[in-house]
């Protein structure tokens, strides 16, 4: 066993889990449900700092163990806590469905607000993907209750310009895949999309067949596809994109069946796989409903197949689901205290940003919330020690 693998596993033994009673409603005190959090006091000293990591869904005993605020918590002998965000895992009020009206960016903040009351200190905060663009906004609406802000990824700002977000794609894929690669890939999109849209079933049928799925709708194939694809970004790490470019690149066969040979090799992939065993729980439902009515996401991504997954598809799924659509772009917080942190690789890397970001060149998504590795890539570890002596400075 690695040393790293049993810091993992032993550390786990250090969390302790928790809740706080929060309203389901902030501004009309009613109905109320238990928010789960998880602790790691391992470090702690009279004294010490308080660290709070946010989750943009379910908590897990692992991540906060190998997070970068762990790091942090040893140096300044603080106190590292683990947030459940509202309505996921098991932070939820009894028939959740009846409530969704509140689960909304005010009262997912409040909750924040009421945590950071509760154990009695400000806090440096940091989160990931969604979860960094929380941390944003309540650095931004609460300066009192945070020392210091940390976003790994955010995603609303390329969210904002959706446009961007699918250059993104085709960025990282020339970049890593070679543009070979990626010119098979875009003219197998190209075929795909237009037996999408053609009212011949039976050239449809043939294609999805190609890629392993012979009886499935046509909105539930493009989904899977649209997801491979962005899995292939998320999978960069372990040089998958390289390795399936590779095998791309040397097949003799045409564009669509070299896309559909990748296919089946992302989808042996153990996060593929948890996709699509997750996409219809309780989790995903309210996922798909935050989507919906206030992250903006579904509704506004420029997708990656040209026509077929548009807006009007997202939009149309919305109201499939029941939920509402009110996509709601949120202009970018400018907190004092903040570090904002984006992989060269990233998805959602913004067109423009501040001068407080930091672009680590070779890393992927959310690469820079993980525990300093000394194996890791000189700009990843580059990054992380910047991470540290920011909260040095804002701990000052």
């Amino acid at each position: 066993m690695s040393m790293k693998l049993a810091l993992v596993l032993g550390s786990t033994l250090a969390i302790q889990h928790s809740l706080i009673t929060q309203w389901v409603d902030h501004n009309n005190h009613g109905t109320t449900f238990q928010q789960r959090y998880l602790v790691n006091d391992t470090f702690y000293r009279t004294g010490g700092t308080a660290f709070l990591l946010l989750s943009g869904g379910a908590v897990d005993e692992v991540t906060p163990n190998v997070s970068i605020l762990m790091d942090a918590a040893k140096e300044h002998r603080g106190t590292l806590y683990y947030l459940e965000h509202r309505f996921y895992g098991s932070s939820f009020p009894h028939s959740p469905t009846k409530y969704l009206k509140y689960l909304s960016n005010e009262m997912v903040l409040q909750d924040i607000a009421e945590f950071i009351n509760h154990i009695g200190e400000k806090v440096i905060v940091m989160g990931d993907l969604y979860a960094a663009d929380v941390a944003l906004d309540f650095a931004q609406l609460f300066p009192n209750l945070a020392k210091g802000v940390i976003a790994s990824s955010p995603q609303q700002p390329a969210l904002a310009n959706p446009i961007a977000f699918s250059k993104n794609v085709l960025r990282i894929l020339n970049i890593q895949g070679g543009p070979e690669c990626t010119a098979t890939i875009i003219d197998a999109i190209s075929h795909v999309d237009s037996s999408l849209n053609s009212k011949n079933h039976t050239e449809y049928l043939i294609i999805a067949a190609k890629f392993g799925f012979p009886a499935i709708s046509k909105d539930e194939f493009a989904e899977n596809l649209e997801q491979f694809l962005l899995l292939l970004e998320f999978n960069n790490e372990s040089n998958v994109l390289a390795k399936i470019c590779k095998k791309i690149v040397a097949s003799p066969h045409k564009s669509i069946d070299k896309l559909a040979q990748a296919f089946q090799v992302i989808r042996k992939c153990p996060i593929f796989k948890h996709y699509q065993a997750s996409k219809h729980s309780h989790d995903a439902f309210i996922r798909n409903y935050q989507q919906c009515s206030q992250l903006g996401f579904l509704p506004t991504q420029h997708s990656i197949i040209p026509s077929y997954l548009s807006k009007h598809y997202y939009m149309s799924k919305c109201k499939a689901l029941g939920f509402p659509y009110t996509p709601h772009i949120r202009p970018q917080p400018t907190p004092k205290h903040a570090l904002t942190l984006y992989g060269q690789f990233d998805l959602y890397l913004p067109d423009h940003f501040s001068s407080s970001t930091h672009i680590i060149q070779g890393a992927s998504t959310s690469t820079s919330i993980y525990s300093i590795d000394p194996d890791e890539p000189n700009p990843i570890h580059a990054a992380k020690a910047t991470i540290l002596a920011s909260i040095r400075t804002w701990l000052q």
